[in-house]
């Protein structure tokens, strides 16, 4: 029996459809993949570049920080311009009516901008902030400023008053002590007490832990002279210098409990002298003490010479005594001169042969200060002097070059940041703001 043949199927059109579905999902994960890669890829972008804005923000938060301790340490508006960190912070200003100009107005009703530019990488953030001044007496702006009080001295042993005549004192001075009866003894200028309360002790522990170890030794060598060349290899340079305990030799060195005891009874040599070129700071581990007068010599001609002689006190208390007084050379180039100890300065005419002297610019902090002006004589003519002048419009202490606030800066004055003044945030005033528009 033969076979009924069947009649031939026609494909299945459900097999196209498993053909398609497969073609589908199989584009459908590359699609997918290749948005997971691109999105992998977007992400790590914004990651890098968050990471970048995140630096740029923070580097600027700390830009208005510094920009304040500029402000207070340097005492003007360019402060925040200098010396700004290699990386981070590359732009800064301090707005309180002029632009980066001149002196901090420190009322609180004169409120002060600070905008800053943080940059790291490709980000930039510019933010700004106002900031209301509270206000604060600089240490080193005053003729003298003493923890405990001013003393103009009579003749030594005396009732002798005529030496308070003798003793010429122009600028003014901040002090703790209540007692300014010596400000009716010295000779009649433009001297006046600034200030009374509230001056802080002065501390040198920190700034000698601090650059002690590096100073440059100065040890007394065959002549009464000393050289304080901070500029001697770099022009507009700084330096710091010491006289170590234990040097003695016939000219002077560590005597009577002193560090240096610079006494010409020993060898007779003439006047000593320091010969300062640059910013130089002398420091004294147990104090310092001159019989004859000290004379300083500027030498430098490239930049404002200034010298800081910063000195613990000795075993008497005295932290810096110029028995002959202290002077300038009497040229027409004179040095800026700070005086800085924990103990008693005291500047008189007692010894050496010299009864008149002249600090066109003299700061003295100290915890007391004593002054005596030259006793007259046959030899000796009634224009002789003490003079001790630190004038209210010193150069100096000008803006934007004052030698004082580059000192501040830069770290070459103890006991700084005491200086007094502090900042208060104003509500509301924070803001970030683009930074194309603060260059």
């Amino acid at each position: 029996m033969t076979p009924t043949p069947r009649p031939p199927q026609s494909p299945s059109p459900e097999g196209g459809f498993v053909l398609v579905g497969i073609v589908m999902f199989t584009l459908a994960l590359t699609i997918l993949a290749l948005s997971l890669l691109s999105l992998g890829s977007y992400e790590a972008q914004l990651a890098i570049r968050t990471q970048h804005e995140q630096a740029a923000f923070y580097a600027a938060v700390g830009g208005l920080e510094r920009a304040k301790f500029a402000l207070i340490r340097g005492d003007s508006l360019a402060s925040v311009k200098r010396y700004l960190p290699i990386q981070g912070v590359t732009y800064a200003r301090a707005m309180q009516a002029a632009d980066s100009t001149g002196k901090v107005k420190w009322n609180p009703d004169s409120l002060i901008t600070i905008r800053v530019l943080g940059i790291d990488g490709p980000a930039r953030k510019l933010l700004e902030a106002k900031f209301r001044p509270i206000p604060g007496i600089g240490l080193y702006k005053h003729l003298y400023t003493s923890s405990g009080g001013v003393t103009v001295k009579p003749a030594p042993g005396t009732a002798d008053t005529v030496r308070w005549s003798r003793t010429d004192l122009t600028g003014s001075v901040w002090q703790n002590s209540p007692d300014t009866t010596w400000s009716k003894r010295a000779k009649v200028g433009s001297h006046s007490v600034y200030r009374i309360g509230n001056v802080p002790q002065p501390s040198l522990d920190q700034f000698f832990t601090d650059h002690s170890t590096t100073a440059e030794p100065v040890i007394p060598g065959n002549s009464h002279n000393y050289q304080l060349d901070a500029d001697k290899t770099a022009p507009n340079s700084w330096k710091y210098f010491k006289t170590p305990d234990g040097t003695f030799t016939q000219y002077g060195g560590s005597l009577n409990g002193y560090t240096l005891d610079d006494t010409t009874n020993k060898v007779e040599g003439g006047t000593p002298q320091i010969r300062v070129s640059g910013k130089s700071v002398w420091m004294f581990e147990h104090g310092v003490r001159f019989e004859e007068q000290l004379v300083v010599q500027a030498t430098t001609s490239t930049d404002t010479p200034a010298v800081v002689i910063a000195a613990k006190k000795s075993p008497d208390g005295v932290g810096i005594w110029f028995r002959g007084a202290i002077s300038d050379n009497g040229g027409g180039s004179y040095c800026a001169v700070v005086l800085v100890s924990d103990g008693k300065v005291i500047i008189s005419h007692d010894t050496g042969s010299v009864d008149n002297s002249l600090l066109p610019y003299l700061t003295v902090y100290a915890s007391e200060i004593e002054v005596r002006g030259p006793l007259p004589n046959s030899h000796n003519p009634p224009t002789n002097y003490l003079s001790h002048d630190h004038l209210l419009s010193a150069g100096e202490d000008s803006d934007p070059q004052g030698v004082i606030d580059h000192m501040a800066l830069i770290g070459l004055l103890p006991s700084v940041s005491s200086n007094g003044g502090s900042f208060t945030f104003v509500s509301n005033s924070w803001r970030e703001i683009a930074s194309s528009s603060g260059n």
